[in-house]
């Protein structure tokens, strides 16, 4: 017996049962659902804003940031820009010793104050130094007036000196000028070493006078006044200069 007509018999029961095509219209309508529901889910799905392009003033804005700075111009009367204060030591005549306070307002001037030592007293003064240029070494103008206060020079008169001499040198003071031409060594920023040397005017009084002329004539009373002195000789100084800041 052949196998054929059993083969048709099975297909055209299948193709005639309601069930069977039943159930493959639920499951193309599930497979249907299913797409729409997918389709739906993309829609829902926010859109991510995309920033505007840059509009005719993002190029000038840009321009501006990408402009080089005008450089600033400096005159001679603009202040220094680097260290101003600074602190200076020297030693010399007619003033022994001065410790000082400098100020530069400007690279090429410097400006002081500060107070001396001349053995017996002590004394201030200010000057005013001119400096050309900035180098390793530089050639400056220097003059400075200051002051002495009254002190005690007659313990170095010496034991064979009278009375009336050691009474003249026991009030002791002088004012004073000072005009100098030096050189400076090391950087003007940081740390200077000069020299000078040039003339000094000093003005005085021998104080006392009178009693000195009354003792040295055995009492007698003498009528004078005291003498005013003028002095004039070299002068020099070395020391160092430390600027601060």
């Amino acid at each position: 017996m052949t196998l054929a007509p059993l083969l048709a018999l099975l297909a055209l029961s299948a193709a005639a049962d309601p069930a069977s095509g039943a159930d493959a219209r639920a499951a193309a309508a599930t497979v249907s659902a299913d797409a729409r529901a997918a389709s739906a889910g993309a829609d829902s799905v926010p859109a991510v804003p995309v920033p505007p392009a840059p509009g005719g003033d993002w190029d000038a804005r840009t321009a501006r940031l990408e402009q080089p700075k005008p450089e600033q111009k400096t005159h001679w009367y603009s202040l220094y820009d680097g260290p101003r204060l600074g602190l200076q030591l020297d030693v010399g005549a007619p003033d022994v010793s001065g410790l000082t306070l400098v100020f530069r307002p400007w690279s090429h001037l410097r400006l002081e104050a500060g107070g001396n030592f001349d053995v017996i007293s002590g004394g201030i003064h200010g000057g005013v130094t001119l400096i050309p240029f900035h180098w390793g070494v530089v050639p400056t103008l220097h003059a400075e007036l200051g002051h002495m206060f009254d002190g005690d020079a007659s313990g170095y008169a010496g034991n064979g000196a009278s009375a009336a001499t050691k009474l003249v040198l026991k009030q002791i003071g002088y004012d004073y000028a000072n005009t100098q031409l030096g050189l400076e060594f090391g950087s003007q920023d940081r740390f200077v070493f000069f020299v000078r040397g040039g003339v000094f005017w000093l003005w005085t009084e021998a104080k006392n006078f009178q009693q000195a002329l009354s003792q040295s004539n055995s009492g007698a009373t003498v009528a004078a006044q005291n003498p005013q002195l003028k002095l004039r000789g070299p002068s020099f100084n070395l020391g160092f200069l430390l600027y601060l800041f």
